[in-house]
């Protein structure tokens, strides 16, 4: 987050079930509103009324929230890496799934054999209990397509070109004339960058080209 680093407060909170938040079995906790709420109560603690707000793919499902449900608390949405019409189902196929879920994913990682051991997950019983409802939810998107189309801030999305998501978002957003940044990777842009020089480059360039689309609108 270096092209963040004068001018801005940043906050990097751990979605619920995730790191060093909470990590509740109630699946009631992980439905997008709950999510969306998380993410406001964030901006509460630190005393703003609105923020602009970022998320890649499980993040862009939750940013994706707030203009559903928060759309007064937002200054700018940038949703990166995730279909607000279909959400995991557009992947699920390139998984030779219907739908994802996170047994599917503990599966698939698993059965791997391009995937480094260290990769593998390995989850305690609570971390698992969280980890469960927090994926699943992913599959409930509560008109969020709807929402952004029409929220009353600037958004804008951003994707890896090799991305499952890229074509299904090129298309979304130019039927609804949103600005769409699109970079050089995959899916794994954001969540592999560190140790790649590669990746470490292009997520730098994004975050600079993200910058610039936010100061457009903080003057």
């Amino acid at each position: 987050m270096g092209a963040f680093s004068d001018g801005f407060q940043i906050a990097l909170p751990d979605s619920l079930g995730h790191g060093q938040s909470s990590k509740p079995a109630d699946v009631s906790m992980y439905a997008l509103k709950e999510r969306a709420a998380d993410l406001v109560a964030v901006a509460d603690d630190l005393g703003a009324d609105k923020a602009w707000y970022m998320g890649y793919s499980m993040g862009g499902w939750t940013v994706a929230g707030l203009a559903k449900y928060f759309p007064d608390r937002a200054a700018g949405l940038v949703v990166g890496g995730w279909d607000v019409e279909k959400g995991m189902h557009t992947s699920a196929p390139t998984l030779g799934l219907e739908e994802i879920t996170f047994d599917d994913l503990i599966r698939l990682a698993q059965e791997s054999e391009d995937l480094p051991p260290e990769f593998v997950p390995q989850f305690s019983a609570e971390e698992e209990a969280a980890m469960r409802p927090a994926i699943n939810a992913l599959n409930t998107l509560d008109d969020q397509d709807k929402a952004v189309a029409e929220v009353e801030v600037p958004v804008l999305f951003w994707v890896g070109r090799d991305d499952p998501y890229h074509g299904p978002m090129l298309d979304y957003t130019s039927r609804n004339q949103i600005p769409l940044l699109t970079t050089p990777g995959d899916h794994q842009i954001a969540s592999m960058a560190h140790g790649n020089m590669a990746m470490s480059m292009s997520m730098s360039m994004s975050m600079s080209m993200i910058r610039g689309f936010i100061e457009q609108y903080n003057g």
